[in-house]
């Protein structure tokens, strides 16, 4: 069998004629309220999934969107041109000649100034939307409100089984919304509960962000440091119905194995550090963010056997955050770290729980890749 890469194609079912897309924005004035924009690398098996969502949108107002293909070696690009070439007045793509992201470059940096929208959208190559009303709904959202500076919304996590790809709803409880919308600065800095795919912000918020110097190309999850500044600058709204897709794929940076994780962590602390010296964050609101990551830490390294973030993590919890090492889990952490049986049945028994979660909670979902 002979492997490369994927023949560029465009599926026929039911695709709407750009023409189709524009009729509905009823105004001569072409110049897009809304910006798309979709960064993507290597997801030929996806792009035109994630462009139909795009393309399936109905708005009474024009959208443009913004795809930076950062050099490709699978036909992304190529599919990608194809697009360009058939919807010429909405897909406005970008194409490097080799890889920035390994050189430190992150592509917000080269889509964003290309915008012209006064609300700004993502959907990443791998991911998808479900609504054909997900923008107007988000547009009339932030035009009825200016105290709300962004609006996400519900999601199902995608994930890859032996039998196809199954999703679950992301947000299933009422109580959980509690830490979606409002002023959620606090929760956020904990926790990042918002998926990029859902996400729509105010341009003018997005350009100050840009320009605090809290917006670091280092920091290990790009999107984070955003809506965190937006929280902070203004309340933000969640729709509870599920307007998207976000698409678990190996290798993807939110799931790269478990020392890029725990160097993960450690950049969130800093992130977090960073946040609560600009705004002056309460020492119990930034103790309590970095408890949630030095948590992670412990597991990531118990389950990785590395005994130095081990300690450092045990060490820091066992200091501002006793409370999680009472003295039944203490116990079982350390005996867990110091004897391989003990370590092997613990986190087997958390796998089968996984498991067991994914056979509850999670449905077939069509996807053609």
């Amino acid at each position: 069998m002979k492997y490369g890469p994927r023949k560029p194609r465009i599926p026929e079912f039911g695709w709407p004629e750009q023409q189709e897309v524009t009729a509905l924005w009823g105004t001569s004035n072409t110049k897009p309220v809304v910006s798309v924009i979709s960064h993507v690398y290597n997801q030929c098996k996806y792009i035109d999934e994630a462009l139909a969502g795009m393309l399936m949108q109905k708005t009474r107002f024009p959208f443009e969107i913004i795809i930076r293909d950062d050099a490709s070696s699978d036909g992304t690009a190529e599919m990608i041109r194809r697009y360009a070439e058939i919807y010429p007045d909405i897909v406005r793509p970008v194409f490097e000649k080799e890889n920035m992201y390994t050189k430190g470059i992150k592509p917000i940096s080269v889509t964003f100034p290309m915008t012209r929208g006064r609300y700004i959208a993502f959907c990443e190559g791998d991911d998808r939307w479900l609504d054909e009303a997900k923008l107007q709904i988000q547009h009339d959202f932030l035009e009825s409100d200016r105290a709300y500076g962004a609006v996400h919304g519900n999601y199902y996590n995608l994930i890859r089984c032996l039998r196809g790809w199954k999703a679950s709803v992301a947000v299933r409880r009422p109580e959980q919304i509690v830490f979606r919308e409002g002023n959620i600065y606090k929760s956020l800095l904990a926790v990042n509960a918002i998926q990029t795919c859902t996400f729509m912000c105010r341009r003018d918020l997005m350009n100050d962000f840009r320009g605090t110097g809290l917006d670091v190309d280092s920091y290990p999850i790009g999107d984070w440091p955003l809506y965190l500044y937006i929280a902070h600058e203004s309340r933000i709204g969640f729709i509870e119905k599920s307007i998207s897709v976000y698409r678990k794929t190996p290798g993807s940076i939110t799931n790269s194995g478990y020392p890029a994780a725990i160097a993960r962590a450690f950049g969130t602390i800093r992130m977090i550090g960073d946040f609560c010296d600009y705004f002056g964050t309460d020492r119990e609101t930034r103790q309590y963010a970095e408890a949630a990551q030095y948590r992670s830490v412990l597991w990531l390294a118990l389950r990785s056997r590395d005994s130095g973030h081990f300690e450092e993590a045990w060490s820091w919890t066992k200091k501002h955050n006793p409370e999680y090492l009472a003295k039944a889990r203490a116990r079982l952490l350390r005996l867990a770290e110091k004897h391989a049986a003990l370590r092997v049945l613990i986190l087997t028994v958390s796998d089968l729980i996984e498991k067991a979660k994914i056979i509850l909670l999670y449905r077939k979902f069509p996807s053609r890749s």
